[in-house]
């Protein structure tokens, strides 16, 4: 498992979270379902391989969903899953029903086995299939949460899979679709719905790679002056920038007392400070090696194209002049006025 993948399982699997993601995808926030009721169940599947007899040992396979809670509500038991996703599976709808697929039938054999073990099985179909006609399944609920940057042009739904061909017609409409479903951070606009730091979490990827907009967004709502720990940690993975995990102790704000016991400590960071400062380091790096490329390969060995590529990316890296670039990069007049004629402005 890749340092992402640890870190993204880790921050959805906190029961809190866990809970304010399904509340907010599955019922626009309402508090359906409660903390205190989720329990973290073991997400692996082991199956069989075909077995013929012949081999000296008998061969499995083993599937691992990413996160799995047992949802308690009373005597009744749900499963709620979370599959999360950092590029475009064009398998997903597949993929997420052979987990379901693989949940049913574990519940079945166990069934089984206790009917057996148990001598509940009394008539001769009940003793055929190994179930009981009052035996029941604990339902299945999986969520594909999307966090890549990429818009998602996957499938949404099994059928979206299918090649019915020209004419499908009714053959079609007979279809016995899949419910797959896909929630697209990098498409939404609006996570009012969630009620914890996943709003502020959310509310960033979709702006990761415009710096304005994403530092507006942080100056303006004073939530992001405190972020927790494993909401930087998970921000800096997603977003693909380690420097907020690895400069985290810069941003560390002053301990302070929680408002629930008075006593215990809390660690808050301060991201609009963070990506501030992230951002102005990545002017400066991007400055220095623009004048150090440009003068050595526009200037001392006469490139013009050189050049012309080194005065575009220092315009745009810095939304200065072209008048100004040249003037970073040491360019003669001469130089300037060929560059007025070619430079995309």
């Amino acid at each position: 498992m890749g340092r992402k993948d640890a870190v993204t399982k880790r921050f959805c699997s906190d029961r809190v979270r866990f809970a304010d993601l399904v509340n907010g995808v599955y019922f626009d926030g309402r508090s359906v379902i409660h903390s205190e009721d989720l329990t973290v169940s073991g997400e692996s599947y082991t199956q069989p391989l075909e077995y013929t007899g012949q081999e000296e040992k008998r061969q499995y396979q083993e599937r691992v969903r990413d996160i799995k809670m047992l949802h308690k509500y009373g005597s009744t038991i749900r499963i709620l899953a979370i599959e999360h996703q950092s590029y475009i599976d064009y398998g997903m709808p597949v993929r997420c029903m052979e987990y379901d697929v693989l949940e049913y039938r574990k519940q079945m054999e166990e069934l089984k086995a206790q009917n057996l073990q148990e001598k509940r099985l009394s008539t001769s179909h009940e003793r055929l299939c190994g179930m009981r006609k009052t035996d029941r399944l604990w339902p299945t609920y999986t969520l594909c949460l999307y966090l890549g940057e990429e818009p998602w042009d996957g499938p949404r739904s099994l059928q979206d899979m299918m090649d019915f061909g020209e004419d499908a017609g009714d053959m079609k409409e007979l279809f016995a679709d899949y419910p797959f479903r896909l929630y697209c951070v990098n498409e939404e606009h609006d996570f009012s719905m969630f009620h914890t730091q996943l709003r502020c979490v959310f509310e960033l990827l979709p702006l990761r790679k415009d710096k304005k907009r994403l530092l507006e967004k942080l100056t303006g709502d004073e939530a992001y002056s405190h972020m927790d720990e494993d909401s930087l940690e998970f921000l800096s993975v997603v977003m693909d920038n380690p420097a907020i995990w690895k400069k985290r102790h810069k941003f560390k704000k002053s301990e302070k007392e929680t408002e629930d016991t008075g006593k215990n400590k809390e660690e808050e960071y301060d991201m609009c400070q963070a990506i501030r400062e992230l951002i102005e380091d990545g002017k400066q790096e991007g400055l220095s090696e623009g004048i150090k490329v440009g003068r050595s390969e526009g200037i001392k060995e006469g490139r013009l194209d050189a050049l012309k590529q080194s005065v575009e990316n220092l315009m745009k890296s810095l939304s200065i002049s072209l008048e100004k670039a040249c003037e970073l990069l040491g360019s003669s007049q001469e130089d300037y006025e060929v560059l007025r004629q070619i430079v995309n402005r």
